[in-house]
């Protein structure tokens, strides 16, 4: 051991040449802990140099060439005091490694997808049981509990190694199996001869139903809290649309039911549920954090003490399983609400208005789905909003085309005005992220606007303002 033991510190040079390129090096004197190890130390030194620390390979050299080895202390090293000690990247002083053919063979990357063999095996073994039983309310009714058995039974002999995607598929193809099962049961006892088979009092009917087989299936199961919220905020949606049916047909504002497949008052009313689906979407965050107990901090007002506002140390203990638990309760609310919501843009857009009303209500949709969109952060709600969006675009044309000769100038350019914004798309998106925050504020106005136009013409796709020139 030599003399500069005995002192508790190093005087040296450090000088910089890692990530340093077309320029001079840094230097900086410091004085070192004998004890430290310069591995430990260089962190700071850095900092203090004003530099970033070395990420690549990097070795440190005294000005002679001699290598200090970052793991011993400074005091057992070569150092002496006003030495210089170069850190230098040597990254490029590394020789590649070879490869072979056969080798690299090996290495070549593929996804593997064959998780997903059990999950569509699911699918369709549902979709072949339906087939076979659709006749039979019974054998639907049978076909719902014995898709739960087998969820149960595939949670107690998988236990907590059971695949989640297989469970997400056992609970939604089970709460699907009870829909058509409740639709088929109300259909058979429906004693008036010609009465549609998708009632209002049938899908109502499909709504408990499949609510009661989600709840069932979450307790044997144990799918994925995400699906269980997704399936329960559809059919919760499901059974908003026929309770709209309902009071319409009360009210006698709908058609009568006459030997339709499906219920006229069901495709008026679809225009409504739309909207409330959109409702739904915007207050989605308020409703997560709301359910899962997240607390926010109230602003302070002016002179306040700011301690005033604090939580307790207990207010703060387990947030990190809140958060997960909001954002998955947060994901699970928009896709339910975007399923249902395209699903009822889709049947309102068949309805018998006017084509102009249609069009306009299939616009303002896709416009408010497409601009919420790119504002979640989660890659699930951005395209379950998106694709709600697609469909109201995609159903502004089908209605233009559809009605044919009655349509006007205005919903065809309604209709070609929507295809052409996302014909061109490639040409304007890309800027999208970049726009300045005067453009986002118009075009956040631009959505409120398109909500608030929806109201009235889901109204009067609805019948109530034609109901109310009837009254008058």
């Amino acid at each position: 051991m030599s003399k500069k033991t005995l002192s508790h510190s190093l005087r040296v040079t450090v000088r910089f040449t890692t990530g340093i390129r077309g320029a001079e090096a840094i230097d900086v004197d410091v004085a070192l802990p004998a004890g430290a190890r310069l591995a430990d130390a260089l962190p700071e030194v850095c900092r203090i140099a004003g530099v970033s620390p070395p990420v690549s390979p990097w070795e440190a050299r005294t000005a002679a060439g001699t290598i200090v080895d970052p793991a011993l202390p400074l005091a057992w090293s070569v150092l002496r005091h006003g030495d210089i000690l170069t850190i230098q990247d040597v990254s490029g002083d590394t020789e590649p490694l070879l490869c072979g053919d056969t080798e690299a063979l090996t290495q070549v990357h593929r996804v593997d997808t064959r998780s997903g063999f059990t999950t569509w095996a699911i699918v369709a073994g549902h979709v072949m049981m339906m087939v076979l039983i659709a006749r039979s309310w019974v054998a639907l009714s049978v076909g719902a509990l014995v898709s739960l058995a087998i969820g149960a039974g595939m949670r107690l002999v998988w236990k907590d190694d059971l695949n989640p995607h297989a469970a997400a598929a056992m609970s939604v193809c089970g709460s699907l199996t009870a829909a058509v099962a409740g639709i088929s049961v109300t259909s058979s006892f429906v004693p008036v001869e010609g009465f549609p088979t998708i009632s209002a009092v049938s899908v109502a009917t499909a709504a408990v139903a499949a609510l009661v087989a989600t709840a069932a299936a979450r307790i044997s199961t144990a799918p994925p809290l995400g699906v269980t919220v997704c399936q329960v905020t559809a059919w919760a949606v499901v059974g908003i649309w026929s309770l709209i049916a309902l009071v319409l047909r009360a009210a006698g504002i709908a058609p009568p039911a006459g030997r339709n497949v499906v219920e006229p008052v069901l495709v008026s009313g679809a225009a409504l549920t739309a909207m409330v689906s959109l409702i739904v979407l915007i207050y989605g965050p308020l409703l997560a954090i709301r359910v899962a107990g997240i607390k926010i901090p109230p602003v302070p007002s002016a002179g306040a003490n700011l301690a005033s506002t604090d939580f307790s140390a207990a207010d703060y203990a387990g947030a990190r399983g809140r958060a997960r638990e909001a954002t998955t309760l947060f994901d699970g609310i928009v896709t339910g609400t975007s399923i249902s919501g395209a699903v009822a843009t889709l049947v309102a857009m068949a309805g018998a208005g006017a084509p102009a009303f249609r069009v306009l209500c299939a616009s303002v949709i896709a416009a408010v789905c497409v601009i919420h969109s790119v504002r979640h952060a989660s890659a699930v709600c951005a395209w379950a909003v998106w694709v709600w969006g697609i469909v109201a675009a995609v159903s502004t044309t089908a209605v233009a085309w559809w009605a044919g000769g009655a349509s006007s100038m205005a919903v065809v350019g309604l209709a070609a005005t929507v295809a052409t914004l996302f014909l061109t798309s490639g040409l304007w998106s890309q800027a999208v992220p970049n726009l300045p925050p005067t453009t986002i504020a118009s075009v956040e106005k631009i959505e409120s606007a398109c909500v608030i136009i929806l109201l009235p013409v889901s109204l009067h796709l609805a019948g109530v303002f034609a109901a109310i020139r009837g009254i008058g």
